[in-house]
């Protein structure tokens, strides 16, 4: 009996009382720079949101489901990157800033972003890294 409640008790600070996990990390160019601020969004496989974080301004977040930072349930989860909006910039950046504050089309959308996260533990230290958005990457070669 006393086993059997030990590993409910176990389980239960594991998962959470709500079987979800906690998911931190960074978002980050490949060359290290982290996109400081905008907005990173987990979709399940059935196409629906399944959680979000706002970036800090070191490229950091903590994913929401329901409840403040309260991660995610067991899943695979489609990636998308929303940039930083024009809104919470300086004059200064909106026009200096690349577009879309540098992040590549692909990344607006799960499907064609092709960054796929397993959710089946607690994850404190997932590292999402991102191409620079080039003209070269940009449908007609421009902006």
């Amino acid at each position: 009996m006393f086993r059997c409640c030990l590993l409910i008790c176990v389980t239960v600070a594991t998962l959470g009382c709500d079987g979800k996990y906690p998911v931190r990390g960074k978002v980050q160019f490949s060359d290290g720079s982290p996109l400081a601020g905008g907005m990173v969004i987990f979709t399940d496989e059935k196409g629906e949101t399944g959680g979000y974080g706002p970036l800090q301004p070191d490229g950091s977040f903590e994913i929401t489901y329901d409840d403040p930072r309260d991660g995610l349930p067991k899943g695979t989860y489609g990636v998308s990157v929303r940039p930083p909006s024009p809104w919470s910039m300086t004059e200064e950046e909106r026009r200096t800033a690349p577009p879309r504050g540098g992040v590549a089309l692909k990344y607006l959308q799960p499907e064609t972003s092709e960054i796929k996260v397993v959710i089946d533990k607690q994850m404190t230290n997932l590292v999402i890294k991102l191409d620079k958005d080039t003209p070269a990457m940009r449908p007609g070669g421009g902006r």
